[in-house]
């Protein structure tokens, strides 16, 4: 981080708004320090709800440093490529299972967006595609796991209204419609666990 020339020689991210530099083991996120901190609460909250409901397949870096306009975090071992991540997930259906079902709760609970990305083109083809650059399918052991590595937009429901029933149907339905298009090949699972849940 105190070395430009240092930094400059590291391999960058194809993907995403803000540069990330790619390490052994570690990546830095290059953004403004207000930005650093509101990510480290963030993380702290997705794995306080993570660690709380006991789900092994959903997976945070670890924050291992923090200076100025840079955040260190852990590196994960997932695709360098939004396209790599599909195909991973598409060629190992069964192996994220546990995965997509673990997913559904955390965002039924918790504010969290910028997991699709709306196409190009005109209206019709307008169809959400998966953030796989935030949310990102990896192997480990031959299980499937999800890497939340950008939690900038998870946050707490802060809506009052969210206790009328009708209300949390809507949330609900939201849900399930961002819980397809990021994982289509679990059609049949995401309706039985939303269904679970009312």
């Amino acid at each position: 981080i105190n070395d430009p020339n240092k930094l400059s020689k590291l391999e960058k991210a194809t993907c995403g708004t803000q540069k990330v530099y790619l390490g052994q083991g570690f990546v830095i996120k290059h953004c403004d320090s207000n930005n650093c901190a509101l990510r480290e609460t963030r993380t702290s909250l997705a794995n306080t709800a993570i660690r709380d409901s006991n789900y092994s397949h959903l997976i945070i870096p670890r924050i291992l440093a923090r200076k100025e306009e840079y955040l260190v975090e852990e590196r994960l071992p997932i695709c360098k490529s939004v396209k790599e991540s599909q195909i991973i997930y598409e060629t190992n259906r069964d192996a994220f299972t546990p995965a997509v079902k673990q997913f559904p709760d955390i965002l039924i609970r918790y504010n969290f967006t910028d997991l699709l990305q709306l196409g190009f083109g005109p209206v019709r083809f307008k169809t959400p595609t998966p953030r796989y650059d935030n949310i990102c399918p990896y192997l480990k052991e031959g299980e499937g796991r999800l890497g939340l590595v950008d939690l900038e937009h998870f946050e707490e429901w802060h809506i009052p209204f969210l206790s009328l029933s009708a209300d949390v149907k809507y949330c609900n339905k939201t849900t399930c419609n961002t819980l397809i298009h990021l994982f289509p090949l679990h059609f049949k699972e995401i309706l039985e666990v939303m269904e679970a849940r009312g």
